[in-house]
């Protein structure tokens, strides 16, 4: 492999449609995005020293290019050059570029292992150097894998970090050569998937929302009310005083409204004939309480 990224490297430095290439890049950031089924969506942007007015790139692969400045989007060709793509912009005067496009066929499977393994040949200098290579949502690093000593990556030195969706490997360099070529691989897989209880949370939610429910239906059926339609302001008032506590004595109704126990008595009697209150001999006076 060594060898012919070697003399790909004596090609495309001579080769005439990459008349145009930068002279440095101050930075050179790669995010490359593995989507569910292996594709590869790669966003690279790119500082130069200073505005540059040409641009040509060469990539290791066939691919369909945008180029952007900022948001905006650059107008530049590109052409199938062996087995990789060489893109050109012309008339421009950017300092900064991004180059936005899919790869396909770069993940390979073995059984639930996946590893995707690629590399860049740096034919301009670069100060600084990025890669980021994000997993598909719902997938991990592997625990073995793509790496030398069958570990889950390489090289080794990568910082493992989450956007709090999916889970990424970052390497930096500094200070490469044009001659450098950078090879990588991960190896993942899918995370272990969690027995999802959200349904029955819910259902056991719904349970306990109807339980409380009916027992408030209960609780409040049970509460005695002010029945006011048909009531004069002297029973109104007994009734006020039954409404503070559950049971009552006649005794205890004459201290609170007032009345004498004769008319007391009275009231009493006509409530209970109507079924709003009930009442209970104890002893010399009676125990009165409001019907359910």
């Amino acid at each position: 492999m060594r060898e012919i990224l070697a003399a790909l490297f004596l090609l495309l430095i001579f080769s005439p449609a990459l008349a145009s290439m930068p002279g440095k890049y101050a930075d050179y950031s790669v995010y490359a995005e593995i989507r569910e089924g292996g594709t590869i969506n790669q966003k690279i942007n790119l500082t130069f020293p200073e505005n540059i007015t040409a641009f040509d790139y060469y990539l290791l692969h066939p691919a369909y290019v945008r180029f952007f400045d900022g948001a905006s989007l650059i107008n530049c060709t590109s052409s199938l050059e062996g087995l990789g793509t060489i893109v050109g912009c012309q008339g421009i005067n950017n300092q900064r570029l991004t180059l936005q496009f899919d790869y396909e066929k770069l993940v390979k499977q073995n059984g639930q292992f996946f590893t995707l393994s690629d590399q860049y040949i740096f034919l301009t200098p670069t100060d600084n150097f990025t890669l980021r290579v994000i997993l598909p949502k719902g997938y991990v690093v592997s625990q073995t894998g793509a790496g030398p000593n069958n570990s889950s990556y390489y090289p080794s030195g990568a910082v493992q970090g989450t956007d709090g969706q999916q889970i990424y490997l970052e390497w930096k360099r500094q200070k490469l050569n044009a001659s450098v070529v950078f090879s990588y691989s991960v190896s993942y897989e899918k995370a272990l998937e969690t027995q999802d209880n959200s349904g029955l949370f819910v259902v056991i939610g719904a349970a306990v929302a109807i339980i409380i429910a009916l027992l408030m239906v209960i609780y409040f059926r049970k509460k005695p009310t002010l029945k006011e339609y048909g009531l004069n302001e002297d029973e109104r008032k007994i009734l006020d005083v039954l409404l503070k506590e559950k049971k009552v004595s006649q005794k205890k109704i004459v201290r609170e409204t007032g009345f004498s126990k004769a008319h007391v008595s009275r009231l009493s009697k006509n409530l209970e004939s109507r079924g709003i209150i009930e009442r209970k001999r104890t002893g010399r006076t009676y125990e009165v309480s409001l019907k359910d």
